[in-house]
């Protein structure tokens, strides 16, 4: 059995800066998701949530990340998890060298779809890694973690949902 206590600022913002840790232009503070009725403040946090990275292909068959590879490449599947459509222009998949995949400003996933990013400038690690959605504010959407046994097998993917 485990116990912790977490503290924090009531100031405290949710989406921070990764370099400077100030908070992130219209993210919440603790006392606002605290207090938040849903009626006070026009983004609540649940907001965060609304896709969800699902599956990945991260050791695809044959060479990967290579100019002349030929086989499929590295890809990873969103769900729309909220009632309305959304623009994925401007979000990004992050690995876990902080390498971004710029998401095309042209794919729009509408609700309750789940759609293909094919990964290209942001290689996979087959050794165990992360890839995190950040939207188009730098807030930080969803993230998943891999292990390097899920990615032994060439062409097998990784159900995180």
């Amino acid at each position: 059995c485990f116990s912790a206590l977490f503290l924090a600022f009531a100031s405290q913002a949710a989406h921070t800066d990764e370099v400077t840790g100030h908070g992130l232009p219209g993210s919440q503070n603790l006392a606002q998701l605290i207090n938040n009725t849903g009626d006070d403040i026009e983004d609540p946090i649940v907001d965060d949530l609304r896709v969800a990275i699902i599956a990945a292909l991260v050791n695809p068959v044959g060479a990967e990340n290579q100019p002349n590879a030929t086989g499929r490449p590295e890809m990873v599947y969103l769900l729309n998890r909220s009632l309305e459509g959304i623009s994925l222009g401007g979000w990004s998949l992050l690995n876990k060298n902080d390498d971004a995949h710029v998401i095309s400003a042209d794919l729009w996933l509408a609700p309750g779809a789940i759609q293909s990013v094919t990964i290209g400038l942001a290689p996979l690690s087959n050794s165990g890694g992360l890839i995190s959605l950040l939207d188009e504010n730098g807030n930080k959407v969803d993230g998943v973690s891999y292990t390097k046994n899920q990615v032994a097998k060439e062409g097998e993917w990784v159900i995180f949902r």
